[in-house]
């Protein structure tokens, strides 16, 4: 149950961005470039309900899921490309 539930937190966090890629955004605004993108998550804390993410400037992620008083942790790699 601990696993499914950071496999489904670390899932929300990466459709996030995907969610909103197709839209079109407003006029005079351009969307990040994949540096931007990086500057910005790397080394950085995505909090959320159930616990969190960091995004270590090495490229790997680690999430972590609190639940009953227990905590899960699961570490991954990330990446960025387009924009």
């Amino acid at each position: 149950m601990k696993t499914a539930a950071l496999a489904i937190l670390v899932s929300l966090a990466a459709t996030v961005p995907a969610a909103v890629a197709g839209k079109v955004l407003p006029n005079g605004v351009e969307p990040f470039s994949s540096h931007q993108v990086i500057d910005r998550y790397s080394g950085y804390t995505v909090g959320l309900d159930l616990g969190g993410m960091f995004f270590s400037p090495d490229g790997t992620v680690t999430g972590y899921v609190l639940i009953s008083h227990a905590e899960e942790i699961g570490v991954g790699k990330w990446t960025v490309s387009g924009n």
